[in-house]
């Protein structure tokens, strides 16, 4: 994958609106799986493994938890992290 590859995938990725405002979960989710890649060598990564560390990304960068039933804390989407997409494509870039 070449540097522009990159960025046409980074900018074309979707994020969903959440009050008017854009999600932060896809990017902070790519951002973790790039450190764990840095890290471990694997961007792979189980809902499990990824729910508490991304949860505390999107609460510290991303808008506030204004849902009571959240209990204050926001968290990662499911589908998100359980799709093969995010860890290949963080594996893709590392290998290129």
């Amino acid at each position: 994958m070449t540097p522009d590859e990159l960025m046409a995938r980074l900018s074309g990725l979707r994020r969903a609106q959440i009050g008017g405002k854009r999600a932060p979960h896809k990017p902070l989710l790519l951002l973790w799986l790039f450190g764990r890649l840095a890290s471990t060598g694997s961007a792979l990564a189980t809902y499990a493994e990824a729910a508490g560390p991304v949860s505390q990304l999107i609460n510290d960068f991303g808008p506030s938890a204004k849902s009571p039933a959240r209990g204050g804390s926001a968290r990662p989407c499911r589908s998100c992290i359980s799709s093969v997409t995010c860890g290949t494509f963080a594996t893709t870039v590392a290998r290129r």
